[in-house]
């Protein structure tokens, strides 16, 4: 599988000089389940003329970066979210499975025309537990049954993103945290796109249900209840 990989904006110390970055974790991820990654960058103009050459079989949001502003400090970077929204017009054209991890969810949720939480920790108590932190999710009852757990524990890094009632009208949740009810997957009504909060790539993730999931995106089928 060739599959497209977004880059976070990272800027270099000491001076101005921004630059596209991703993690070696991912690397390693994407080299144990054989995935050939073709880097997608930022700065590009012809972005949809890129990709066709590169023949990707699919999209991968990564994480890094915030989707909206967040203050009193932020890490926007207003140029990959104008790349993403264009990778995912173009994927969603042909029919391409896409999957986005932490950032990734986020940004697919503000590309249906949802919305995203500046900060957590400012609307649901105890949210802060969301940055570094592990906690558990709940699986829907459709889910829980592919997977096989209703429950399981999984790694966190983020300060933003969505409650139930912040999701577009295209997505639907199949994961929230506990206690607090925050989204942590997502799938679409209709496209082959599911989006998790955490990240598979990093230790402390919930690996067998990472494993499955996993397939439902590179299978590209729509989740319909039965495993793919």
């Amino acid at each position: 599988m060739r599959l497209g990989v977004t880059l976070r904006v990272v800027e270099a110390n000491g001076y101005v000089e921004p630059r596209d970055a991703i993690s070696h974790d991912w690397m390693s991820w994407l080299d144990r389940h054989d995935i050939h990654p073709v880097l997608i960058p930022n700065t590009l103009g012809k972005i949809e003329a890129f990709v066709q050459a590169a023949g990707i079989d699919g999209l991968l949001l990564t994480n890094g970066n915030d989707v909206v502003a967040r203050e009193p400090t932020t890490d926007l970077a207003p140029e990959r979210n104008a790349t993403e929204s264009r990778l995912l017009a173009w994927a969603i054209a042909r029919g391409l499975p896409v999957m986005g991890c932490c950032r990734g969810m986020q940004m697919l949720n503000a590309y249906f025309g949802g919305t995203v939480r500046r900060d957590l920790a400012s609307v649901v108590a105890g949210a802060g537990r969301h940055a570094g932190q592990p906690h558990m999710v709940r699986f829907t009852e459709d889910f829980a049954a592919y997977l096989g757990v209703e429950r399981a524990q999984t790694n966190s890094y983020h300060r933003q993103g969505m409650l139930a009632q912040d999701l577009a009208s295209e997505l639907r949740v199949f994961a929230l945290s506990e206690p607090d009810g925050v989204v942590e997957g997502l799938v679409h009504r209709s496209l082959p796109i599911v989006g998790i909060q955490w990240h598979p790539e990093r230790q402390g993730s919930c690996a067998a249900q990472d494993e499955k999931l996993f397939n439902v995106f590179r299978s590209g089928r729509y989740w319909q209840g039965e495993s793919t």
